[in-house]
């Protein structure tokens, strides 16, 4: 008998049997299940862990409802109803509300994780998909009118809009918060935003119709979901294309190990996938319980601690004799209250700040400054 960590059980959605599959990562074979149909859910198919990992939210379609299981037993811990169409969930504000798409309605539901009360946000169109910043108070979510809408956490109110093409899909960010990536259903390719911005700094396209998004624990890699043809594999630095396997199925989600080095494919198939990144390989197929394999939850949302500017880089123009001014946010996202000294290098024209030292800043805050060039 092993005990089980966090990270070592893969909760994989099996959509058609309404189960959750219970997947050592260890011996890549399935252990259990839990028999989510018989607490009202129907179609699961989207599943989220919890930031402390002790559960796992899993998104049931076709009822309309919210299953939570706990991670120690194993077992259904409640349900929570009024989610109509319930898609992807995003956990926000440490773990104290989580945030649930809708397949098919123009909301995204916000519930209270100690009371599972819901309230709603009205999207312009239905928001499939949602993901939280990893230290920023703003949350992410797909609209079906060609946009990513950006919802303030802290009030719960959408604050802009990004446009990134036809139908988006799935929504993921980089660990360092610095990228929010958004994949079209209908073929305009990966947008790739500036989070600092909210703009689209570039997009990769020829990639065909993206489902399920994931980003490597160090960034360093997206794995994008072609529902026809096969997982792509985009570079996190330059947003390039690297290659695409082709011997998965036809991928709906994918979800990564906490350290990165499987990935786990939901195909709809009773088999997973599951494949070697470091080989770009399929390792293993794991026989599922049931059928319709879709999507799984490993790991909470991967994160990167430090101190980080947003916007990240700032391009601006002047006249000569004309003074620019950049206005920056330095978050403190180390785990620590902590004191900051700012300085200024490899400038070529005259430069200034507006600070040089502050704090203490505690952990989650921000403080903003100038730099006058």
């Amino acid at each position: 008998v092993r005990t089980h960590v966090m990270g070592d059980l893969a909760y994989v959605t099996l959509s058609e049997s309404n189960l959750v599959a219970l997947v050592d990562t260890v011996s890549h074979t399935a252990i259990g299940s839990i028999d989510v149909g018989s607490a009202g859910c129907q179609y699961p198919w989207r599943a989220t862990m919890s930031p402390d990992g002790a559960q796992v939210y899993v998104a049931c379609r076709s009822s309309g409802n919210v299953v939570v299981i706990e991670t120690a037993g194993n077992t259904v811990e409640t349900t929570i109803g009024g989610i109509p169409s319930a898609g992807s969930i995003a956990f926000v504000r440490e773990g104290a509300f989580a945030l649930v798409g809708s397949r098919y309605n123009n909301q995204v539901a916000v519930v209270d994780t100690a009371t599972y009360s819901v309230e709603t946000i009205s999207t312009p169109s239905y928001a499939r998909s949602v993901v939280a910043h990893p230290y920023l108070d703003v949350a992410y979510a797909t609209s079906g009118d060609g946009t990513v809408q950006v919802i303030d956490t802290t009030s719960f109110s959408i604050v802009t809009a990004i446009s990134v093409g036809n139908d988006p899909y799935d929504v993921a960010v980089s660990p360092d918060g610095a990228w929010v990536f958004a994949g079209s259903r209908r073929g305009d390719g990966l947008a790739v935003i500036a989070a600092g911005s909210n703009t689209v700094h570039t997009r990769v396209t020829g990639l065909g119709d993206l489902t399920g998004l994931e980003v490597a624990p160090d960034g360093s890699v997206i794995y994008a979901s072609g529902l026809w043809n096969g997982l792509h594999i985009i570079d996190g630095a330059i947003f390039a294309h690297i290659t695409t396997l082709g011997d998965v199925g036809s991928p709906r989600e994918v979800a990564v190990t906490c350290d990165g080095g499987e990935l786990y494919v939901g195909n709809k198939e009773s088999q997973v996938p599951v494949v070697d990144t470091g080989t770009l390989s399929v390792a293993e197929r794991v026989a599922m319980p049931g059928s319709g394999a879709q999507g799984s939850a490993i790991c909470p949302q991967a994160k990167q601690t430090g101190a980080f500017l947003v916007p990240a880089s700032q391009v601006k123009y002047a006249g000569p004799g004309e003074v620019v001014a950049y206005e920056e946010r330095l978050v403190n996202a180390s785990g620590r209250t902590d004191s900051f000294t700012l300085s200024l290098s490899g400038n070529v024209w005259d430069t200034s700040l507006s600070v040089a030292d502050t704090g203490p800043v505690l952990d989650g805050d921000s403080f903003s400054f100038t730099v006058w060039v």
